[in-house]
């Protein structure tokens, strides 16, 4: 098995909002785990607003709409991307030995 398919095959997704309070009572116990994905969560759809406010435009200027590009793509290499791999890292806690934590997508 290859190092990308053995790393992958160790992530536990974040499921949804709604299961927040179940998998940190659960699965996990780092400390660290939920507020990190409810960060990256939370910065993903601020992503998906911005995308669809520049894809979806109306009356926006170009120096917005390079704005709205600009913005979106920082958010994206300097905030989505570290916090993704932040939250690949950890590990999903004594129960799942082995394991780490990461985002559903």
């Amino acid at each position: 098995m290859s190092r990308v398919a053995q790393w992958s095959a160790t992530l536990i997704p974040y499921c949804s909002k709604t299961w927040v309070t179940y998998l940190a009572s659960t699965c996990w116990k780092t400390g660290l785990s939920v507020p990190i994905s409810n960060l990256f969560y939370g910065c993903y759809e601020l992503v998906m607003q911005i995308l669809s406010r520049l894809m979806m435009h109306t009356e926006e200027t170009e120096a917005q709409l390079a704005l709205l590009a600009s913005v979106s793509m920082d958010l994206m290499t300097d905030v989505i991307g570290p916090l993704g791999e932040a939250l690949t890292l950890l590990t999903a806690g004594q129960s799942n030995p082995g394991m780490n934590d990461g985002p559903s997508f």
